[in-house]
């Protein structure tokens, strides 16, 4: 029997010798959400202890920033990560769907979450095509992905591909480290050829205390040796595996909130109608338009857009609370201009909110109420460089000490693909010159 199980044990691991001499890569993209490059690349200014972070520096190439999509906001962010292409083409358009007749709370989200929804092909779909294993923790909108082996989303759910229902439930309340716990299960027992990572504490801690404070600092040192963790682990699979470290967008301090839903409601577009108990909470009645809330931007609908009287009344109460700077508005935005720039082609207008504001959900009230020590992201990516996301890359072959300045989110995905050695024709930006 003995014999027999030592037979076994040293096939499975000729299996293993055999998959990375036959040339298959190994490849982890890892995102951090929320992580502003300066993190890493200033990291003088705001002291952290980040070894890893800082090794890709020395030993790899990285990024000065990355212009994200419009609204920078994870979802939309994280699709383009894996596809290469805009908002407006894999139709990921905010993290929340637009909902007109609903108010927005924190009890009531509904996101995006299947991966039919995503119009353009992934990095997941293309490795399957080229013969390769994959593997994703809590990455955005991978529901039911039939081209991830191992799916493992949320922060309870076992839900995913053959393999998942042995990795253990959390037990921690560190998401990022029970994320890494069972990253660290799958790639040492499945071994697969790409697998993404999502870590996530980073974002909730700059929401609630804003960019660079201590406990986004803490989140980020805790970050560092998970990350550490989960190259240690891909090292014992593939010593010439190559690790992607990104984010799906950076940071703002915010000081207010700018409830657009009242523009709306005081110009007669919306009709609601006040609730018991709290005058802040109404039923929305009706709708010409309507506000979509993505953080530092709203995008605003129209029940018909092709309904001129509306359209006009709508974009003179808008450029009219524009008029006021204490309402923290910096453009009010048509078509186009951003629909060019690959955004949400369903609406009508968005509203660009100024550097220290961020939307609000209330329909009745002051426009503008002080949200102090906070903060955001979704501002325009290519107006707030606050926003810009971070790239870095390390393994054989990558250029050592490689800063490659200002880069474009959707180069990113072409650039995982190459070193994958897979196509990813949707994806018409140029790769990095990462080598």
């Amino acid at each position: 029997m003995l014999k027999k199980k030592m037979g076994t044990v040293w096939s499975l691991a000729l299996l293993c010798v055999s998959a990375v001499a036959q040339g298959k890569p190994h490849v982890l993209l890892i995102s951090v959400d929320g992580m502003k490059p300066e993190y890493v690349t200033k990291v003088a200014e705001h002291p952290a202890h980040i070894p890893v972070l800082l090794n890709f520096m020395k030993n790899g190439t990285y990024a000065d920033g990355v212009v994200g999509v419009f609204p920078t906001l994870t979802y939309p962010s994280h699709t383009t990560l894996v596809t290469g292409v805009w908002p407006s083409e894999h139709g990921i358009y905010a993290n929340e769907k637009f909902r007109p007749m609903v108010v927005p709370s924190k009890a009531d989200k509904v996101t995006y979450e299947l991966s039919s929804e995503v119009k353009a092909e992934s990095l997941w779909t293309a490795a399957k095509k080229a013969g390769l294993t994959t593997a994703s923790i809590s990455w955005p909108v991978t529901g039911s992905d039939p081209s991830i082996d191992w799916n493992l989303r949320g922060k309870e759910s076992d839900e995913g591909g053959a393999g998942m229902e042995k990795v253990r439930k959390a037990k921690d309340a560190d998401q990022d480290t029970n994320r890494t716990d069972r990253s660290v299960e799958v790639i040492l027992k499945d071994k697969p050829n790409f697998m993404t990572i999502h870590l996530g504490l980073t974002d909730e801690a700059q929401h609630e205390h804003g960019p660079f404070s201590p406990q986004a600092i803490a989140a980020l040192e805790n970050i560092d040796v998970q990350i550490g963790r989960l190259m240690a682990a891909e090292y014992k699979v593939d010593p010439k595996a190559t690790i992607f470290v990104v984010s799906d967008h950076g940071f703002v301090a915010v000081e207010h909130k700018v409830n657009v839903g009242v523009i709306l409601v005081n110009a007669g577009l919306i009709k609601v109608q006040p609730l018991p108990g709290d005058d802040r909470k109404v039923k929305i009645l009706s709708w010409d338009a309507q506000m979509w809330e993505t953080g530092g931007s709203v995008a605003i609908l129209l029940r018909d857009p092709n309904d001129k009287a509306v359209y006009d009344r709508t974009y003179a109460a808008l450029k009219a609370a524009m008029a006021d700077p204490a309402n923290g508005i910096d453009r009010v935005l048509t078509r186009d201009y951003f629909v060019p720039r690959g955004a949400n082609p369903n609406a009508s207008f968005f509203v660009a909110l100024k550097a220290g504001y961020k939307a609000g959900t209330n329909y009745v009230g002051k426009i503008v109420q002080d949200t102090p020590g906070t903060g955001t992201h979704g501002y325009l990516p290519d107006n707030e460089p606050g926003v810009r996301s971070s790239f870095f890359v390390m393994g054989p072959g990558i250029a050592k000490g490689r800063d490659l300045g200002i880069v474009d989110m959707r180069q990113i995905a072409p650039t995982v693909a190459k070193v994958l050695g897979v196509s990813l024709p949707a994806a018409k930006e140029p790769v990095l010159n990462i080598h």
